[in-house]
C-alpha cells in the first residue's frame, strides 16, 4: 500500500517536467549545452526525490519488522497458556 503511494508520487513529479527542462533535453541531445543549468536543477531535485522515497521505505519496513514482532511475541504468549 505504501509502496503505491510512493509510486504515485514519484510518476506524478516525472509526469509534470516543465517545458523547460523538455527543451534543454532537446537541445542537449543536438549538442548544445547552453541550458545544461536547467537539467541539473532537474537531476539534484531527482536524485533528492529517490532518496527520500529510499527513506520512507526503510521507515516504513522497520515498523513493519516492529509489528511483526509484536504480534509473533502475542502469538508465543497464547501458545504457552495452551495445556498439553
Amino acid at each position: 500500500m505504501f509502496g503505491s503511494i510512493t509510486d504515485l508520487i514519484t510518476l506524478s513529479i516525472l509526469l509534470a517536467i516543465s517545458p523547460a527542462v523538455r527543451e534543454a533535453a532537446a537541445l542537449l541531445a543536438h549538442g548544445d549545452k547552453r541550458e545544461i543549468a536547467v537539467l541539473n536543477v532537474r537531476n539534484a531535485q531527482f536524485i533528492t526525490l529517490v532518496y527520500l522515497q529510499l527513506r520512507i521505505h526503510v521507515i516504513l519496513m522497520f515498523y513493519m519488522l516492529k509489528l511483526l514482532n509484536i504480534f509473533i511475541q502475542k502469538l508465543y504468549s497464547q501458545i504457552e497458556r495452551i495445556p498439553i
